[in-house]
């Protein structure tokens, strides 16, 4: 009896060691760098607030609220900022044993990203896919907005430095559908249906619709962190957790509340009855003389 009982309880823990085996295990990628606002991590299922210096592995999902933004610095120097009310998902990011790209592919699903990707071998591959385009980058710096509308999204690309290559979608690594290569000042965008549209300069309502956070060109700040001593950070306590934590205390202010109320209004009761009680004998007392 006592070896099942055992094995039930490794069995109800395998899942929580698995996890904190692969967090273990999982190599870094780069590291968060600036944060303002609310800004969360999902990763394993679980939800955490970001701050400076919290490292960021593959397969991690960033997202900002209202007025928030957040730069990460990766490893091989590339640099990603988000605006507000945006989310990016890490999904690849491999890198050779020099810190080079050799593979990396991060998911725009909306708002705002601003990109500086470094310089890549021949044989790197850098893509951000959005819902409506993807972009094939090698070494350059731009601003790209996913925008819904009605449902549907809008994918808008401005480049400020560099050549990219922005085509329908993407199989396997491989840029399919209609392509087109941006230079330095020029912009792009493809509706939900349709064509990817080109033109030598952004439009005038995408111009005053970009914050000024994200009109600034990015400054790689690993180095300034440094300088400043904040130690590489861990993820210690889960967005989630802490609400359960704060939604159970919040319950027991109210029961305790609702028992003092009790108490009080059983005290009010007992003094009502008290008074009650002594009215009635003088009544009595009355009537007797």
């Amino acid at each position: 009896m006592q070896n099942i009982r055992n094995q039930y309880v490794m069995l109800l823990l395998l899942p929580v060691f698995l996890t904190l085996c692969s967090g273990i295990a999982m190599a870094s990628i780069g590291v968060v760098t600036e944060v303002s606002g609310l800004v969360e991590l999902e990763r394993a299922s679980e939800s955490f607030a970001l701050t400076e210096g919290v490292n960021i592995n593959a397969g991690d999902i960033v997202s900002t609220d209202n007025d928030a933004s957040v730069q990460i610095d990766m490893d091989d120097g590339s640099m990603l900022s988000l605006g507000e009310n945006s989310q990016i998902h890490i999904r690849d990011y491999v890198l050779r044993e020099d810190k080079s790209v050799l593979s990396a592919s991060v998911d725009l699903a909306v708002g705002w990203l601003r990109f500086a990707v470094a310089h890549l071998r021949s044989a790197g591959r850098y893509q951000i896919q959005m819902p409506t385009a993807v972009l094939g980058v090698r070494g350059t710096e731009g601003l790209l907005q996913v925008e819904p509308e009605d449902g549907y999204f809008s994918s808008h690309v401005v480049m400020d430095e560099g050549r990219v290559e922005l085509a329908e979608r993407q199989e396997k690594g491989r840029l399919l559908g209609t392509r087109i290569f941006l230079n330095a000042g020029e912009y792009a965008e493809r509706q939900h249906d349709g064509r990817l549209l080109k033109s030598h300069q952004a439009p005038a309502w995408l111009v005053a619709a970009i914050s000024k956070r994200m009109k600034k060109r990015l400054i790689r700040r690993s180095m300034l962190l440094k300088k400043r001593g904040v130690l590489p950070r861990k993820l210690r306590h889960s967005i989630r957790k802490n609400l359960i934590k704060r939604a159970i205390e919040r319950k027991k202010r109210r029961v305790k509340a609702f028992k003092a109320m009790q108490s009080r209004q059983k005290f009010r009761k007992k003094l009502e009855k008290q008074r009650r009680l002594r009215k009635e004998r003088r009544q009595r007392l009355r009537r007797q003389r």
